[in-house]
């Protein structure tokens, strides 16, 4: 498996994020998440935790960005980039630990079970925080 440099982690997850906006109600492409989450795992395949943590902030920081600007049309982009930020540290950690998967073990069925219950559990806690779920 070829390692990609940051210079190509980084524009892979930024653009990997903001596809999942065409996902959403009014565009109405639903298969675009798929294509956004595979974009995601494809930039932190095979990268350390921390390279991991930093493209998991990036692509998170776009994934949230694209799936919530509508509360800057209310709120003003200070809280739409408060929360962006804070539920991409969440995505930062448990892209951190993808990242770590995916250069610990060989086995694919691992991988993707381990990544699956990590992405799982990233969705739970993020429904329980902050302000009571999200």
């Amino acid at each position: 498996m070829p390692t990609l440099t940051i210079s190509k982690r980084l524009p892979l997850a930024i653009i990997s994020g903001l596809i999942s906006y065409f996902a959403y109600p009014s565009p109405d492409f639903w298969p675009a998440i798929f294509i956004s989450i595979a974009g995601i795992y494809l930039s932190l395949r095979g990268a350390s935790f921390w390279v991991g943590f930093g493209v998991g902030f990036t692509a998170g920081l776009a994934l949230y960005t694209a799936q919530i600007y509508w509360i800057s049309q209310y709120l003003g982009p200070e809280p739409l980039l408060a929360l962006a930020g804070l539920e991409a540290i969440i995505f930062a950690m448990a892209a951190g630990f993808m990242a770590l998967v995916s250069t610990r073990y060989s086995s694919s069925w691992l991988i993707a079970l381990f990544v699956g219950c990590l992405w799982t559990g990233r969705e739970w806690f993020a429904t329980h925080f902050p302000y009571g779920g999200f």
